[in-house]
């Protein structure tokens, strides 16, 4: 059963766990990168700003047939079922429209498909948070800052961003909450829960002023 809200959830990186091969990769061009995960742009800086090489590495690691390979980041499988819930789970991901089949085959292969009520394919050239209002999808994760900064607009979409083992669960001042672990995202979306369901409770009680908690 899945609950009415929406929460779009991008794949690589945020479900999938591609740091071990995005790593593996590199070491085999004389690149030692960090044990926990790196942004695009922290990598891109060490490799000496060659993009063409981190790119080359994006169309290995997320081919067709590397993605069937992927595993999924740790606490993902646990926390994907208590977020479902609560809400209806789309999947929001900057790869092309043709790699659906891959993907799907992939959900399935890993045992969470039955969790997933929809499976966005945006390609690049498209903005996550304007997908998200589009769709009256109010809640965005995302590995990659880039998808969840914006410019103008996008300001009721609550922005979090999954940096594995990096950071506490923090809110920024760009109104960004960081977690980094599932579990953390997971005690966020409760605490917004609680929220909701205490307005809702208190919109349905006559005579209890609207500044009063229940």
């Amino acid at each position: 059963m899945h609950g009415d809200r929406l929460i779009a959830i991008d794949l690589g990186g945020t479900i999938e766990d591609t740091w071990l091969l995005k790593r593996a990769w590199f070491a085999s061009r004389g690149f030692q990168l960090s044990s926990l995960p790196l942004s695009r742009a922290e990598v891109i800086h060490l490799i000496g700003g060659n993009e063409t090489l981190y790119v080359e590495m994006v169309n290995c690691i997320y081919s067709d047939r590397s993605i069937l390979c992927h595993s999924l980041c740790v606490g993902c499988e646990e926390a994907l079922r208590m977020i479902a819930r609560d809400y209806r789970i789309s999947l929001l991901s900057s790869r092309p429209p043709s790699q659906r089949d891959a993907t799907l085959r992939w959900l399935h292969k890993v045992g969470i498909s039955h969790l997933i009520t929809g499976l966005a394919l945006i390609g690049s050239d498209e903005s996550k948070l304007g997908w998200c209002e589009r769709h009256d999808t109010s809640i965005l994760v995302d590995d990659d800052i880039r998808h969840l900064q914006t410019g103008r607009g996008h300001k009721q979409t609550i922005r979090i961003h999954y940096d594995a083992g990096n950071h506490r669960l923090i809110p920024e001042k760009s109104q960004i909450v960081v977690a980094s672990t599932w579990a953390e995202i997971v005690c966020f979306l409760n605490t917004l829960h609680e929220s909701s369901c205490k307005m809702r409770l208190q919109d349905a009680r006559p005579g209890v002023p609207n500044n009063l908690a229940v």
